[in-house]
């Protein structure tokens, strides 16, 4: 659980379904809540006394929030009540149940859906912003509907669409003051609002709409949320294994506070190549220091001027490690096809003024052994088969998304490690952007070369690869040893099988 404590929260619609229980998990992170609601009193009380249960403070507004003036009103009441404002969750609107084709839908119709679903939104974000601290959060709540459409909802659809739009843009216009913008778009919901549709046919209703959802089950670890298509199988404790779960550990154990916050918004590469190329290369000693020769060349003509290096060029310059180093560095292959390497950087960072003062807040709130255990933990990648990278050390995680099978992209987020100084945060991003973004100088060789395999491969003159190298010592492997390649495939190959 997140730590909210001493933040306020105003919650519209948070008398029941989805602001209910928002409202309930601010509460129980520490934060007062302001519950809104147009005429239903009674839910909204259920949903205050859920809160003061908590021992929270919590007040209920109405308000008509289609009325720009009701709007206002409502937003200073949630501030006086409260005595502030850092949090802002736009939950409230309708889902009109008629079918209605387009054709047949009447301006009233279309205009109240409107009101209610975006007007307000509008409203509401309007007076509540300049009341936010720098810093705040406003959180949107849009549909999947808004993303796909939906037939004989049009009115609906439209306007959850324009909220992501509307969110995107607010988003960019607040990141000055540093207020981050987000939106929810949820699928279908037990709730009241859904009762209608589940209810037809008997029920039957319900069963299609599920029969729909191709998420089968939905999980967290340390707050990252993981989903699977098969119903059933191994729980996600078991499925990540310990050594690939420490990695989640370690990233959110490096933050001071406890707590990491995705940050830095994301970076986005494409490449004509099939994604197990990347898998391969990460997990892959032999190439850095050929492959990335030119960066290596470039980071030994920088001139540091008698100062410790960066982390972003520390880890550029360790592609040139000499091939006995790769071959001493540790590596891992785990089962269902996870792995992982040591990592490359030199124990100069760890010298740095801003290391050692980060050290000092990590020792004040955990102790000296505590502390040398968390920093320790020394990974460049931690591969989560078949898609997914780790690297706590540098507050990182890339995900892989096959578009088709011979192009593949690479997402990019960034962590920042609440209680760490913010020049680490700041480290990290120099970091993506030197090594793992599309202006990188090491990143850009790696999907040349992955984009020169592929085409390789399709003109069909060998039929097989070969991934033999230290074939004979699998039980003690390490460096080059191409042992977690193998298992990758091995893996592969049982998922496909059944």
């Amino acid at each position: 659980m997140i730590d909210l404590s001493g933040k306020r929260a105003f919650v519209t619609g948070g008398g029941r379904g989805i602001g209910r229980a928002t409202a309930l998990m601010l509460a129980q992170a520490g934060a007062g809540v302001a519950v809104g609601y147009r005429s239903r009193r009674a839910e909204a009380d259920e949903t205050l006394a859920g809160v003061r249960r908590l021992r929270r403070p919590a007040i209920g507004v109405a308000g008509d929030l289609g009325d720009p003036a009701a709007a206002g009103r409502a937003v200073d009441e949630a501030v006086q009540g409260l005595g502030g404002l850092e949090l802002l969750i736009v939950n409230h609107g309708i889902w009109p149940s008629d079918e209605v084709p387009v054709a047949a839908m009447t301006d009233a119709q279309w205009g109240g859906t409107l009101r209610a679903n975006l007007d307000s939104v509008l409203y509401v974000c309007r007076a509540a912003i300049p009341l936010l601290p720098d810093g705040g959060k406003i959180v949107l709540v849009s549909s999947t509907a808004g993303q796909r459409g939906e037939a004989f909802h049009a009115d609906y659809a439209a306007t959850k669409g324009a909220v992501i739009s509307f969110t995107k843009s607010l988003a960019v216009e607040l990141a000055p003051r540093r207020i981050n913008v987000n939106c929810v778009a949820p699928g279908w919901v037990d709730t009241e609002m859904s009762a209608t549709p589940f209810a037809r046919e008997a029920g039957k209703g319900k069963q299609e709409i599920v029969r729909t959802i191709p998420l089968g089950r939905l999980a967290s670890y340390r707050g990252f949320l993981f989903g699977s298509h098969a119903k059933d199988g191994e729980d996600l404790e078991t499925f990540l294994g310990p050594e690939v779960r420490s990695a989640f550990d370690n990233l959110v154990d490096r933050a001071p506070d406890g707590e990491i916050e995705i940050a830095g918004g994301k970076t986005v590469q494409r490449y004509r190549a099939n994604w197990k190329l990347q898998l391969e290369n990460s997990i892959d000693l032999l190439h850095p220091r050929i492959l990335h020769r030119s960066a290596i060349d470039a980071a030994d003509r920088v001139e540091h001027g008698g100062k410790p290096p960066s982390i972003e060029w520390d880890i550029v310059r360790s592609n040139g490690l000499t091939l006995r180093e790769w071959d001493g560095m540790r590596i891992a292959a785990l089962p269902r096809g996870h792995c992982w390497m040591g990592g490359s950087l030199t124990r100069k960072i760890d010298e740095s003024p801003l290391q050692k003062r980060y050290r000092e807040i990590l020792v004040r709130r955990h102790g000296e052994s505590r502390t040398d255990e968390i920093l320790a933990f020394n990974r460049h990648n931690t591969i989560v088969y078949p898609n997914l990278f780790v690297n706590s050390r540098v507050a990182q995680i890339r995900m892989l998304q096959p578009v088709s099978v011979d192009c593949t992209e690479q997402h990019g987020y960034t962590f920042r490690l609440k209680g760490a100084p913010e020049e680490m945060f700041e480290a990290t991003i120099r970091m993506v952007n030197t090594n793992n973004s599309p202006s990188s100088i090491v990143t850009s060789d790696d999907h040349e070369i992955f984009e020169r395999i592929q085409q390789s491969l399709a003109g069909g003159g060998n039929e097989w690869s070969d991934l033999s190298r230290g074939i004979e010592n699998e039980s003690d492997a390490q460096g080059t040893n191409e042992l977690p390649m193998r298992n990758q495939h091995r893996a592969w190959a049982e998922y496909m099988n059944g």
